[in-house]
């Protein structure tokens, strides 16, 4: 996709929310950072045309973009997060949190709207990724924060900017916690990105990385730059690869369920169907032998066990990541069966299909 027409894709999202209590940095607390470079800010004008946003702030990695999102909780104020987040983001979340006083409230992503109060001052959910691949019901959810003055905070780092605009359904901040999807390849210390409509808001993560120094590497942006040119005809490939082995998993009689946005088929008949977004690059599913989870993983050869490195496939199994830091979220996981997580990199479809249907039979018999 040309850069210009990256740019020229979106007008400015929603109207601003309301930023009644937003937390200042004193201007006393900002003190010196380098000057800021040219690939950082056409990074962020790219990655704000993909969002549909009015502007992005790039983040040195994740870690310091969760940290500005629980910079704009007062302590004392109570946020509520959806029990799908993946394990590394629960881990620095939950520390941060906590150090700053706040009280957390973790439920499951199909009742969040509900879970939103008064007291509610942020709503953090992910969407397309996680323990599960369902998308979050972000116009609802957004609702829900608007009636009650909360602010919704969404992280589509596995939809990548170009998968989904929450911003346009609603949301009023937009995080990708890791940039390996838009660049295409491993990055070391992936930047991440935090976008928004919000004029006040926008300011005060401005203020905190100048205070933090949090700005990504120059080295990293220009990786990301480079790929970020593919990202459109990449994350066709990519989803239509999911698609289709999603498809052949809901058929398969050796699969309990299977989760995948958009699908449609016996093992998930209440899926809502999607067809007028992309629906991510991942997918999970269950067997009906629950031994038969981990010989399936070991049994995979394409598919690579660890953390997608933005080329080649990935396979996981949530809830063997560890301790969450939410018990909430850290008992949910130990009393849900075990699902395996396929996260579709760059390999053809038909080499990735013949990689989990051998994976199937040798582990199930199926």
């Amino acid at each position: 996709m040309n850069a210009s027409a990256l740019l020229t894709s979106c007008e400015p999202g929603t109207p601003e929310p309301s930023t009644v209590g937003l937390p200042t940095m004193p201007a006393g607390d900002v003190v010196a950072q380098p000057h800021r470079s040219i690939q950082c800010d056409t990074l962020e004008k790219l990655i704000a045309g993909m969002e549909c946003a009015k502007e992005t702030v790039a983040f040195f990695d994740a870690s310091a973009a969760l940290a500005a999102i629980v910079n704009l909780v007062q302590p004392g104020e109570e946020i509520v997060v959806g029990t799908n987040l993946d394990a590394a983001t629960c881990r620095v979340f939950s520390r941060l949190l906590w150090q700053r006083g706040v009280t957390v409230w973790c439920v499951d992503p199909a009742e969040l709207a509900e879970a939103v109060t008064a007291r509610t001052r942020l709503v953090y959910v992910q969407t397309h990724g996680g323990a599960r691949a369902v998308a979050a019901d972000v116009p609802r959810i957004a609702d829900a924060c608007s009636s009650n003055g909360a602010l919704l905070m969404v992280d589509a780092t596995a939809a990548s900017p170009l998968g989904v605009q929450p911003l346009m359904a609603g949301a009023d901040l937009v995080v990708h916690t890791s940039s390996t999807l838009v660049a295409g390849t491993l990055v070391d210390d992936p930047p991440a990105f935090i976008s928004s409509d919000s004029t006040a808001l926008l300011a005060s993560l401005k203020r905190f990385r100048e205070r933090s120094g949090t700005y990504p590497p120059e080295a990293n942006l220009q990786l990301i730059l480079s790929g970020i040119e593919s990202l459109a005809e990449r994350l066709r490939k990519q989803q239509r690869c999911a698609l289709r082995l999603a498809r052949f998993l809901s058929v398969d009689p050796a699969i309990a369920r299977v989760e995948y946005p958009g699908l449609r088929s016996r093992n998930n008949p209440g899926a809502p169907v999607q067809a007028s977004r992309p629906d991510g690059i991942e997918l999970v599913f269950e067997t009906l032998n629950p031994l038969a989870t981990r010989r399936v993983v070991d049994a995979l050869n394409v598919f690579r066990a660890g953390i997608f490195d933005g080329t080649r496939s990935a396979v996981s199994i949530p809830a063997t990541h560890g301790s969450r830091g939410f018990p909430e979220i850290d008992r949910e996981a130990s009393a849900t069966p075990l699902v395996i997580r396929l996260t579709i990199g760059q390999e053809s479809p038909d080499q990735l299909l013949c990689d989990l249907v051998d994976a199937l039979e040798n582990a199930t018999g199926s």
